[in-house]
């Protein structure tokens, strides 16, 4: 028995056009780049080397996504 199967046909076929019809890469970045833009815009509190902890995270995320 499949992970879908119990959901309604009208589900299975929404899931499926999405994946058909995004670009999950683009989106993956997309959502990540925003996440660390806010970080960045709400770091009020924060560790005093967060800029470079953030750095350090997307760096090492973009190298991840990059490999071949």
């Amino acid at each position: 028995m499949g992970k879908l199967d119990n959901y309604p046909d009208e589900v299975k076929d929404k899931l499926e056009y999405f994946l058909e019809n995004s670009n999950l890469d683009r989106m993956s970045r997309t959502v990540r780049k925003l996440f660390f833009s806010y970080l960045r815009d709400c770091k009020e509190g924060l560790s005093v080397d967060f800029d470079e902890i953030l750095f350090d995270v997307e760096t090492l995320i973009n190298f991840l996504e990059n490999r071949n």
